[in-house]
This record gives C-alpha cells, structure tokens and sequence, in this order.
C-alpha cells in the first residue's frame, strides 16, 4: 500500500517531471540495482503470487531490471 501511496504522490506532484535527466537517470540506476540484488526474493514473489514455475519467473525478472536500466538514458 506503501507504494501505491508513493507512486500516486509522485505522480500527481510530478516530482519525476521535474528532476533532471541525471538524477532521473540515477533513480532509475537505483531502482534496477534493487532489482537485482532482490532478484531471488522477487522470484519467489512471482511464483507465489502467479503461480509461474521457478524458470520462468526468473526469466521475467532479470529482462524488467535490463529494461529499466535501458531508459536511464533515454532523457
């Protein structure tokens, strides 16, 4: 719920909308390193939560960081 409540905040603030595209693009550095170093626990999220097999909810996982880290450049 936490982080429904941030992303409403941010969104109807557009406080990314005014961030640089440096800082933007270190949020977003952030945000896919997290992933990454959380990988093994949001897999097993995604299995619990989608009932996926183990493969391929690791599959999932590791293309969202890539594609996260992707757009720090586009700015």
């Amino acid at each position: 719920m936490r982080a429904v409540m941030t992303g409403r905040t941010a969104f109807d603030g557009q406080r990314t909308a005014r961030m640089s595209d440096r800082d933007r693009g270190r949020m977003l550095g952030v945000i896919a390193g997290l992933i990454h170093r959380n990988a093994d626990h949001l897999t097993e999220l995604e299995v619990r939560d989608c009932g996926k097999l183990i493969a391929e909810a690791r599959n999932d996982i590791a293309p969202a960081a890539s594609l996260i880290e992707s757009a720090k450049g586009l700015g």
